[in-house]
C-alpha cells in the first residue's frame, strides 16, 4: 500500500473486507455489475469490488482491474 493515498488505502481495505464477506464473489455475481475490463487468472475479486465502489462516486478510466 506504499504510495497510495489514505482514501485509496481505505477503499482497498473495504473492498477486501466486502469480498471476504461475500465469500470471494465478484460484484458481477452479487450486484449484477458489468465488469469494466476483461478478467484473467491474475484478477482478484476484491479488485473488482474496488472498481465497483469507485464507480459509485464517478467514472473510472479503462484498463484491467489488476492495474488499479
Amino acid at each position: 500500500m506504499q504510495g497510495m493515498t489514505r482514501t485509496e488505502q481505505a477503499l482497498q481495505k473495504a473492498a477486501k473486507y466486502i469480498c471476504t464477506a461475500k465469500c470471494g464473489r465478484c460484484p458481477a455475481v452479487e450486484e449484477d455489475f458489468p465488469c469494466p475490463a476483461d478478467c484473467d487468472l491474475e484478477t482478484q475479486a476484491w479488485q473488482c469490488w474496488q472498481i465497483y465502489f469507485r464507480q459509485q462516486t464517478g467514472p473510472v478510466s479503462g484498463g484491467s482491474p489488476a492495474a488499479r
